[in-house]
């Protein structure tokens, strides 16, 4: 099945080039459309993977799987943090 959401915050900081660009790409074809990838504040997409939108969010950076579908239109974040 596919995915909504993935985290994985300060992982990829230990892999190679090659391996997060592999990783990246992965993650991108498990997740659905429009789906959101969270990773740690060390961590960045860079020049890995060209799947994702970045979407900042209250002072942080989320990473939205394109949706080919929809592809052109800005997706807004709308998460609800429960304290």
């Amino acid at each position: 099945g596919k995915f909504d959401i993935i985290f994985c915050r300060n992982v990829l900081i230990y892999f190679s080039a090659e391996l997060k660009r592999d990783i990246l790409n992965r993650m991108a074809q498990a997740l659905v459309p429009g789906g959101y990838l969270f990773l740690g504040s060390t961590e960045t997409l860079a020049s890995y993977c060209d799947e994702f939108d970045t979407v900042r969010h209250q002072g942080g950076i989320v990473y939205q799987v394109k949706d080919k579908a929809t592809a052109g239109t800005a997706n807004k974040v709308n998460f609800q943090m429960r304290r």
